[in-house]
């Protein structure tokens, strides 16, 4: 898809990453969204999958280097603060 070239062209550095299977499609997309140098931020609220130890998995795995996980309350603070 064109989504990098259209996130470039507006200067967006940041992004906020929610789904299912945090182990496998929140991961990836991270990943390559880290490849491309953005800034990925997951509210682990917002996460979920197939077992509560798979999504425990997922979150360790995204604090390894590649996101932020962080609570949705955080997330409101980081917006409140991009504003001001």
């Amino acid at each position: 898809t064109n989504l990098h070239q259209l996130l470039s062209s507006k200067g967006i550095k940041n992004l906020v990453i929610v789904g299912a299977a945090t182990d496998v499609c929140v991961l990836e997309t991270c990943s390559n969204a880290f490849s491309l140098n953005y800034n990925c931020i997951v509210p682990e609220e917002t996460t979920a999958s197939f077992t509560p130890e798979r999504k425990q998995m997922g979150l360790e795995m995204l604090r390894f280097g590649r996101s932020q996980v962080v609570a949705v309350t955080q997330v409101y603070e980081m917006l409140e603060e991009g504003t001001k």
